[in-house]
């Protein structure tokens, strides 16, 4: 007979980050990611027509919050149900909080495309942004990291790790690049029996110590007779080389706050702990603290 199928519970606490009651009516806030002391949330407004997306920031020192609504002046024009930049992953690069993320709004197909960009100081609106072809539509989740001081993408699904270049001047992206393109550097690799075929992204790597980076990816669980089609997210804790591209540890399939549709968008080390920020359901963001021992240990 099979054996049984165990997906381990990650030790922690957490709670949610906004509560639901506060927000007008038709309005949702998930799937959150952190730069720190900037948290983002994603906002839905949901209308007769479809859903509308919108940015909120919140600074967690001065507890200041920055919303972002009116996109539709930066994209392109479509008739997509869904309208705005969904999903943003955010982080600190030579003094701007940059951003990638996934649209609608960039081909004329309009299916879901990664696009990359910042916003400007005071948080206020977007500064630049940019369409980034890396493949086949519909592609998502592909997440930013710093590496040696510059600015690069980490594709797990597709093994790909680009570095993100002035687009004029075909180096490096800096502070006053406004706009941008991205180049093949390596390609993920693995050994050791290792497997991350059909994983998919989930936060930005971050440093652990050298070359050694830390993230969380995930794979679904799927039921036809679902009409949304996924059953649960499993996640699992990557480690990987980025000097060779090469993934070095992947632990087993955890779950966190509750087996079923819950999506890590961000990730911080905090000191002892491991800060993670969740959206659970489609309808909740969630901060959760575990222990880096916690995400490498399980059957």
């Amino acid at each position: 007979m099979p054996k049984d199928i165990y997906i381990r519970h990650l030790p922690g606490q957490g709670g949610k980050l906004i509560d639901e009651n506060q927000l007008p009516k038709d309005h949702v806030v998930f799937n959150p990611s952190i730069a720190y002391p900037i948290v983002y949330m994603r906002g839905i407004k949901k209308t007769q027509f479809g859903e509308e997306n919108y940015i909120i920031l919140y600074n967690v020192e001065s507890n200041k919050s920055y919303t972002i609504m009116g996109l539709e002046n930066i994209l392109q024009k479509n008739v997509n149900t869904y309208k705005g930049l969904e999903d943003l992953r955010i982080i600190n690069f030579k003094n701007k909080l940059w951003f990638s993320g996934t649209s609608t709004h960039a081909s004329p197909s309009m299916n879901s495309e990664v696009v990359i960009g910042y916003f400007n100081t005071s948080y206020s609106k977007i500064e630049a942004i940019e369409h980034i072809s890396i493949g086949k539509p519909p592609i998502k989740n592909i997440c930013l990291f710093i590496y040696k001081s510059k600015l690069y993408l980490f594709d797990i699904y597709k093994k790909g790790i680009y570095e993100v270049l002035d687009k004029d001047t075909k180096q490096s992206v800096t502070e006053n690049s406004k706009s941008f393109a991205i180049e093949l550097i390596k390609s993920i690799t693995t050994g050791n029996g290792i497997d991350i075929e059909n994983l998919k992204g989930s936060t930005n790597p971050i440093q652990l110590h050298g070359n050694l980076y830390g993230c969380i990816v995930h794979t679904a669980i799927y039921n036809e007779d679902n009409n949304n089609g996924k059953l649960a997210y499993l996640h699992y804790w990557l480690e990987i080389d980025m000097e060779t591209g090469n993934a070095t540890y992947v632990s087993k399939p955890f779950w966190v706050t509750t087996f079923g549709i819950e999506f890590i968008t961000g990730i911080r080390i905090n000191d002892d702990d491991v800060e993670l920020y969740i959206g659970l359901q489609d309808k909740s963001a969630i901060k959760y603290i575990t222990k880096l021992s916690f995400l490498r240990s399980g059957r």
